[in-house]
């Protein structure tokens, strides 16, 4: 499930500040680094630029989120469950909406379509059995630089990483079942959980069929 900023109601920085995970002072409409709520929901596709509003006051920030998304035009958040019990892969784009771009769709140039900016953590915990059948591909930083994780590398019950991540990519052993949480964390500040944390239930199934038909004992998933 993903939180959003309300839409009704006075809202502070205080609470924006927590949401994005920031602990510290934080602008509202200026170029500035750390960067500016402007600049992080409201920034043009691939840009930490201003964008060309008029008007921004902290009212325009209503409705806005931190959210994972099921496709990478990021117009398609996902929801609390997700399920693949046909070749147990699961593929993941983060992005960061507002009420007005795209009708809300997650393509704030922060997260959109790389990461410029933004440290994310993921922690992933096994909600039955281990995580030593589950992999993991990031792909994050402006360069679109990968790495391929073990999930199980880290005691088999839960596995943690923060990076510049805008995408990552989750694969269960063939002939075998992963079923995790994952929390996905925005931490401008690289340091600060934020509240506007994205938590999916993850149930990866993977049964090669033609696996006993093979001399090789069936194909290497990468």
């Amino acid at each position: 499930m993903t939180s959003t900023i309300p839409t009704t109601g006075q809202i502070s920085m205080k609470q924006i500040r927590e949401y994005i995970g920031l602990n510290n002072t934080v602008h509202l409409s200026s170029a500035t680094n750390p960067l500016s709520l402007r600049q992080i929901f409201y920034s043009p596709i691939g840009t930490t630029n201003l964008d060309t509003y008029p008007y921004f006051a902290i009212s325009s920030l209503r409705g806005c989120k931190f959210a994972a998304y099921v496709n990478s035009a990021r117009s398609l958040a996902a929801g609390s469950a997700l399920s693949n019990k046909i070749d147990g892969t699961q593929e993941l784009w983060f992005g960061l909406s507002n009420p007005v771009q795209n009708s809300g769709y997650g393509q704030s140039g922060l997260l959109y379509t790389r990461n410029l900016g933004l440290p994310i953590k993921l922690h992933i915990q096994a909600t039955s059995g281990n995580l030593n059948s589950l992999s993991l591909d990031t792909y994050s930083r402006a360069n679109n630089s990968f790495n391929s994780y073990l999930c199980g590398s880290q005691g088999g019950a839960s596995f943690e990483v923060v990076n510049d991540l805008h995408q990552i990519r989750l694969y269960t052993d063939i002939n075998s079942l992963s079923e995790f949480i994952i929390r996905i964390i925005p931490m401008l500040d690289g340091g600060t959980e934020g509240t506007g944390e994205h938590v999916i239930s993850m149930s990866l199934v993977y049964i090669d069929k033609e696996e006993s038909s093979s001399s090789f004992g069936g194909p290497i998933r990468r």
